[in-house]
C-alpha cells in the first residue's frame, strides 16, 4: 500500500476504531498495513526510522491487543496511535517539493530536514542540471560535485537566513559567468 492508500484505510476506519465497533480482524490488518508501510520505509538511519526500530523491538514484546468477549478491541483509538504517530511523522518529514518555470530555465526547491536543495536546469537540456545545497542552519551554500557546474547556468546565488531574534547570516556562492 502506497501512503494514500494507507490514509484512505485510516480515514475509512477512524471512527469505528473511535468508537471500539471494528472487528478484530479489520483492525489488526490496520496495524499490519502501517506496520508493512512503516518497515518499508522508515530502515535508515535518521532519528525517525531508529526511534521506529526501537518502537517495533519493545512494542514486539509487550504488544497484546485487548480484545472484549466478542472480539472487538478495547481502546482502539489507544493502541493503533504509536503506529499512527510514526506514520504522520514520516509523512511530515517527507519532501517539500516547488518547481518554477519561466521560458528558458526550470527550478526546482526541495526541502529536506535541515536542507535546502536547488536544482535549476535549461529547459532545452533536460539531461544537466545544476544541484545546490543550502544548510538552513549555518547558511552554506555547497554544489553537488555530481552535476553540472553552476557557472554554466547561474552567475551568483545568495542564501539569506533570519534568526529568530532579527539577525540575519548571509551567504553568496559568485560562479562568474552564467547568463
Amino acid at each position: 500500500m502506497d501512503e494514500i492508500e494507507i490514509l484512505k484505510l485510516i480515514k475509512s476506519k477512524e471512527e469505528a476504531i473511535s468508537k471500539n465497533i471494528i472487528p478484530s480482524k479489520e483492525f489488526r490488518g490496520i496495524i499490519k498495513a502501517l506496520e508493512d508501510f512503516l518497515d518499508l520505509h522508515l530502515n535508515q538511519d535518521d532519528i525517525l526510522s531508529l526511534e521506529y526500530q526501537k518502537f517495533k523491538k519493545t512494542q514486539a514484546k509487550r504488544f497484546r491487543a485487548i480484545w472484549d468477549h466478542d472480539g472487538y478491541p478495547i481502546d482502539g483509538q489507544i493502541q493503533i496511535r504509536p503506529w499512527k504517530d510514526f506514520f504522520e511523522r514520516y509523512i511530515t518529514n517527507k519532501k517539500i517539493i516547488n518547481r518554477l518555470e519561466d521560458e528558458n530555465l526550470w527550478v526546482e526547491s526541495r526541502a529536506q530536514g535541515k536542507d535546502q536543495h536547488l536544482f535549476i536546469g535549461n529547459k532545452d537540456d533536460k539531461t544537466k542540471k545544476v544541484h545546490l545545497i543550502i544548510d538552513n542552519g549555518t547558511g552554506e551554500i555547497r554544489v553537488d560535485r555530481t552535476d553540472q557546474m553552476p557557472s554554466e547556468i547561474l552567475k551568483r546565488v545568495e542564501a539569506i537566513l533570519t534568526t529568530k531574534d532579527g539577525r540575519k547570516v548571509k551567504s553568496i556562492m559568485d560562479f562568474g559567468g552564467g547568463q
